[in-house]
Parts: C-alpha cells; structure tokens; sequence
C-alpha cells in the first residue's frame, strides 16, 4: 500500500481526480496479478527443492554399503527410496494423465479440422454458384438501374454494384474465416501431440528412474531380511545352546553326584570291611591269649562332607564393565524382534581378563555354538557359572578354580557383534538372573 502511495505522489496534482484513480486502480491490479503468480512460482521452487531433496537422499541410499550399514541407517535409506518412488508415482500418474487428454486435446482438433475441411469443400461449391449465378443471371433490377442514363453519381452506381456481390463476398469472409479456424486447429492438434510426446519422454525418464530406486531399496529390504533372518537364527542357536548347556551340566552333575555316592559307598565298604578284618584279629589275639572277651568296634561314617546347602555368593566380578544387556527378554531395538537373553552382557574389551566369580571346579571349557568359546564352572549346591564368547580359554575340565582367578579372555566369538562376556548363572542347569547373586 504504502507503494501506491508514493506512486500516487507522482502523478501529478493537475491531472484530474479521475485519472489519479484509474492509474492506481491499475496499479492494484497489476499487483493483484503479480502477487499469486509470485507466491505460484515460490511454490513451485518449493517443490522443486523439496523433490531435489528427495532425489539426493534417494541417491545416498543407493550408494549406502550395506555390509557396513547399521540396522537403523539401512531402514532410513529404504524410507527415502520409498519417499522418492512415492513421488516419481504421483508424478508418472501425473504424466500419464496429462498424456492421455493432451491425446485426447489432439484428437478433438484434428476431429475439428477435418469438419472444417467439410464446410470448406460446401462453402466453396456455394461460391463458385453464387459467382456463376452472377455472372450469368445477374439481377435485372439492380442491372436496370446500372444501365439507367439517369444514374450518373458514382456512389449510388457502387451501391448496386455492391448489392450484386454482397452475397458473394459474404461467402468469401465465410471461406476466409473457416480456412484460417482449420489453420488454427491443425496448429493446436499438433502442439498437443507434441506435448504428449514431450511428456511420453519425459514420463519414459521417471520410469527409468523410478526402476533403478525400486532395484535399490529390493536389494535393501533383502539386507534387512537378512539381518532379521539372522537374528532369529540367532536367537533359536542361543535358545538351543541353552538347552544343551543345561542337559550338559545336569548330566555332569548327576555324573559328579553318581561317582560321590558310589564313593561314599566305596568308602563304606572299606570301612566295614576294615571293621570285619579288626573284629577276627582281635578275636584271633583273644582266642591265643584264652580271653572270652570281645570288643566290636563301631563302624566308621563316611568321611565325604556333607552337600552344600543351596546358598551361593559371587565374589569377584568376571569383568568390571557396565551391564550392557540385562537378563530376560529384550527387543531388537530397530526390527522389534524379541528374543529370551538368558545372562548379563558385560562391557569388555577383546584382551581383557575374565575372573572367576567364585570358587569351584570347571566342568566344562569348550566351543559352545552360539556362545563360542565358553567355561562353565561348578560351585556346589547345584550353582554355576557360565563366561561365553571368549578370545581365549585358560583353564581346563577338572580344575579347581578360587574367586577371581583368571580363567580366560573376553572376545567376540560365537554369536556376537562385539567383544563383551556374556555372564550366565544357573541353578540345577536352568539360567536364572545373575543380579541378586552380586554382592
């Protein structure tokens, strides 16, 4: 506003109030105009941006390496392939449409073209009658006037001259006027197949681009299948090594179990045959020394010590890393898998010593599939210990193990995405949390 006043300043105060208006008023008009078409092509810069936008976060994608892509980049760059191939659909639709009612554009011209080139072929037939009609039979009162001596004005004898060929210079404007609306028909038929072609090349492009996004982000949701897949496999090997770690240190129990009883029942014999051996000695003495007394010593208990009570303690922490995953169920943080996590992930660098969380006797020391290289230790009472994915074991079946000796080295073996000690304690074979066992 503040512009149409200045300008209004500038017309001069002679001129009238009239003309002061009608300046301003055209002025607001061509504002008026200029104004949407202004916010129109902001817009479309807009959009132009936006769809650039798109197009080099669609291209990222492709290039993105998905062997050493994390999970949560390999989703984004699939989310921008579908955001592009979302667009280039709307705007191939968006072609396709325009191509069909330019066609159709095209069609409706030519249609008119050709009707034009009808009233062409009758408008001409009606000209050359009507010039042979005039030539031949003229019109004997306008004929009479012109061959009348009386009439000596020029005006009056073109005026009947005019009166003869009116008709047919009527038919001429009509032939005239139709001939230049087939021109123009012809012209518009051809601008509108030629846009059609121009956005049929164009649409051909999309479609050309809109398939090498479509190869990239199948060849992405492959990876991330794949991933999934493995993680899943994952976590079925995990659930099955923890199957056969329990079997396997049930039977090792049991197995330990069996040899105690079988040698307390050793012992027991020994003993009661140590006692049978005594009582005939000394019965043998007596019997040389004519003494009728005899004395039978007790038997002997055995002198195995009793079973643990049940209770256990850890007393040196395996690894002094953070918890990084805890015990019980947990969700893969960018697929929402969900799989059973049956110990404590414990932070740990490849290299780094791993304790003995009590005393005890290793049971096993082995390659355990999913967990790799693994010690499982015994502590009494039906408790052990597992250490999984280690670099390197350092102890062996059968040796007698005190708190916070070194029994290995924390790596990333088995199924694992990165050195740490997966930490396990179980009871009777069967994995509970590590948590209230920490002192």
């Amino acid at each position: 506003m503040s512009f149409l006043l200045r300008f209004r300043e500038m017309i001069p105060r002679q001129a009238s109030r009239n003309v002061r208006i009608s300046v301003i008023l055209i002025v607001a008009v061509i504002f008026g105009l200029v104004a949407p078409a202004l916010a129109e092509g902001t817009v479309d810069d807009l959009r132009s941006e936006r769809e650039g936008n798109r197009r080099d976060a669609a291209d990222a994608a492709a290039q993105l390496d998905t062997l050493s892509a994390q999970d949560q980049e390999l989703l984004d760059a699939i989310a921008d392939l579908d955001a592009q191939i979302a667009l280039q659909e709307s705007k191939i639709s968006a072609a396709e449409r325009a191509i069909a009612d330019a066609e159709a554009l095209a069609a409706k011209y030519q249609t008119e073209a050709e009707s034009f080139d009808l009233g062409l072929v009758e408008l001409k037939a009606r000209l050359r009658e009507s010039a042979i009609d005039a030539y031949v039979r003229p019109s004997s009162t306008a004929m009479s006037q012109l061959n009348n001596s009386d009439l000596m004005e020029e005006a009056i004898r073109r005026s009947f001259l005019d009166d003869i060929a009116g008709n047919t210079l009527q038919l001429v404007d009509e032939l005239r006027a139709t001939e230049s609306k087939k021109l123009s028909a012809s012209k518009a038929a051809l601008a509108s197949a030629a846009e059609a072609e121009t956005r049929r090349a164009s649409l051909a492009a999309r479609l050309t681009e809109i398939g090498a996004a479509r190869v990239e982000q199948e060849d992405l949701r492959t990876e991330v299948q794949k991933r999934i897949d493995d993680w899943e496999s994952e976590a079925a090997d995990l659930e099955q090594a923890n199957f056969d770690i329990g079997d396997e240190i049930r039977r090792i129990e049991a197995e330990a179990e069996a040899e105690r009883k079988a040698a307390e029942e050793a012992a027991r014999q020994a003993a009661e045959e140590a006692a049978e051996e005594a009582a005939r000695a000394a019965e043998e003495a007596a019997t040389e020394t004519g003494s009728t007394t005899t004395s039978v010593p007790e038997s002997t208990s055995s002198t195995q010590p009793p079973s643990p009570d049940g209770d256990f303690l850890i007393t040196h922490r395996p690894v002094p890393g953070a918890i990084m995953s805890p015990f019980g169920a947990r969700t893969h943080p960018i697929f929402g898998s969900i799989r059973f996590h049956y110990g404590l992930d414990l932070d740990g660098d490849t290299g780094d010593a791993i304790a003995a969380a009590a005393d005890g006797v290793v049971i096993s020391a082995r390659w355990m599939n999913g967990y790799g290289n693994a010690v499982v230790i015994s502590h009494g009472g039906g408790f052990t210990t597992l250490y999984a994915h280690q670099s390197q074991l350092m102890v062996s079946v059968g040796d007698a193990v005190v708190g916070g000796q070194t029994i290995g080295l924390v790596g990333s073996t088995g199924w694992s995405s990165g050195p740490h000690l997966h930490f396990e304690v179980r009871v009777g074979g069967v994995a509970t949390d590590p948590v209230p066992y920490f002192p």
